[in-house]
């Protein structure tokens, strides 16, 4: 079961989250994680080994998001995809603009420089990120016109 506690600062949420895993702990129960950013992790870590002893690790984890995801890939496939880095992924932009220069009306001498490339690539991100498919922005460029 996946809960969310929220609450403003200093109201007990994380006092309230590690007692809930020592009676886990204390009970027995296994299966809980708690999942915590990246820079909180080995705090986590420590707070609930202090609050719980020896047998935290039989009973709850902690892990970082990213983690979470190693764990899931492992898990459930997906883990051995390779991604372009980032010098890889200004080559392909690199490419694409050069290959499509003839048909561009804007940004033709500007599609050479390094700074336009990252630019557009921030794009993309944004693009991906907001989940804003090619399709959709040929169908936005289209009503443009």
């Amino acid at each position: 079961m996946l809960r969310l506690i929220t609450g403003k600062a200093g109201a007990g949420k994380t006092a309230a989250i590690i007692n809930e895993i020592k009676n886990s702990v204390d009970s027995k129960q296994g299966g809980c994680l708690l999942i915590v950013p990246e820079q909180y992790s080995h705090e986590a870590e420590r707070e609930l080994c202090a609050k719980c002893g020896d047998t935290l690790s039989l009973y709850a984890e902690v892990m970082s998001f990213t983690g979470l995801a190693r764990r899931l890939c492992s898990l459930f496939g997906g883990g051995a995809a390779k991604y372009l880095d980032k010098g890889g992924r200004l080559l392909c932009m690199s490419l694409s603009l050069k290959n499509i220069s003839s048909r561009l009306r804007l940004y033709t001498a500007a599609g050479r420089r390094a700074e336009l490339q990252e630019a557009l690539l921030k794009a993309v991100d944004e693009l991906k990120t907001a989940c804003v498919s090619s399709d959709k922005l040929m169908e936005a460029a289209e009503n443009c016109d």
